[in-house]
């Protein structure tokens, strides 16, 4: 991946992205952040709910699956 295609977003952004998916596409995100990426579903739940905060390793990953969404879209 070039540096040029890879647009990176803050946690705020990464909350607004969130909230923006319909139930199902949330479903199937989050299921792409565990299955896939070894994110804990119930963190991810509170962190995109603004109840705790990113880790940069969060941020990246969740970075890396908005910038590749044929990847859990599906």
């Amino acid at each position: 991946m070039d540096k040029k295609d890879f647009k990176e977003l803050d946690a705020v952004g990464l909350r607004d992205y969130y909230s923006k998916l319909s139930r199902s596409e949330k479903g199937r995100f989050l299921r792409y952040l565990v299955g896939e990426m070894g994110l804990g579903y119930n963190s991810m739940v509170v962190k995109f709910n603004n109840h705790g905060s990113f880790t940069k390793s969060d941020e990246v990953l969740i970075n890396l699956a908005i910038n590749n969404e044929s990847l859990w879209r599906g």
